[in-house]
């Protein structure tokens, strides 16, 4: 039975980010997808390309880069080219610093308004409007837009973060963040990781496995 760990908006060196290690040594995969946002050197001095590669260091120490898919987001990228060329050198699962496919699987961080600050201000706003309405809301309207975007087939599942979102849509499954800053979610609804357990070519939503960790942090 082939195990997968999916960690989304890791939001390193945030303190509570540092439970990437902890998830990892309980759960023991056989792989780990990273969807972006994996650093953040929001109000640091830190350079960009020296937090990931710091990143990247304590990582590999406890889990094989090679078993590894490391998707860029908007704020571990943020249009700096050093860390696509930095990405991009690692041995990792995919090539492309931005999708991964695997099996019947389609990773992507989420970002659809590229880096447009108006749009991410927008975007959030209207999220939290849409959440007082109906809490699943922005999240099946952005799984619709990533799936229109990258016209991707029917059969096929989308992994995304990006809006700290935890759970199951149609279409696919947003995988929560470690990060304890609301941003649009809080608390159950986006602090956790995801499981997936197969044996099969494909992936059915019957393997995918939704985790909290809201109960470490409260």
């Amino acid at each position: 039975m082939e195990k997968i760990l999916v960690l989304s908006d890791i939001h390193y060196p945030l303190p509570e980010s540092e439970l990437f290690e902890d998830i990892i040594f309980k759960e023991n995969p056989d792989k780990v997808f990273l969807l972006g946002d994996n650093i953040d050197n929001y109000g640091t001095n830190y350079d960009l390309l020296d937090l990931y590669k710091e990143f990247i260091e304590r990582f590999s120490v406890i889990f094989p880069l090679e078993k590894t898919a490391i998707i860029l987001g908007d704020n571990d990228y943020q249009g700096d080219e050093r860390i696509i060329r930095y990405i991009n050198s690692l041995r990792k699962l995919n090539s492309n610093a931005f999708t991964y496919t695997y099996k019947n699987l389609f990773l992507f961080h989420g970002n659809i308004e590229n880096g447009n600050h108006a749009m991410e201000l927008l975007g959030k706003y209207a999220g939290l409007a849409m959440k007082g309405i109906n809490k699943t809301l922005l999240p099946e309207l952005l799984m619709k837009r990533i799936r229109s975007t990258y016209n991707i087939e029917k059969d096929k599942i989308v992994l995304a973060g990006h809006i700290h979102y935890l759970g199951r849509v149609n279409g696919g499954v947003f995988c929560g963040t470690l990060n304890t800053t609301p941003i649009i979610y809080k608390g159950k609804d986006s602090l956790g990781y995801v499981i997936i357990e197969s044996n099969n070519s494909e992936i059915d939503y019957e393997d995918i496995k939704i985790n909290t960790t809201f109960k470490l942090y409260f």
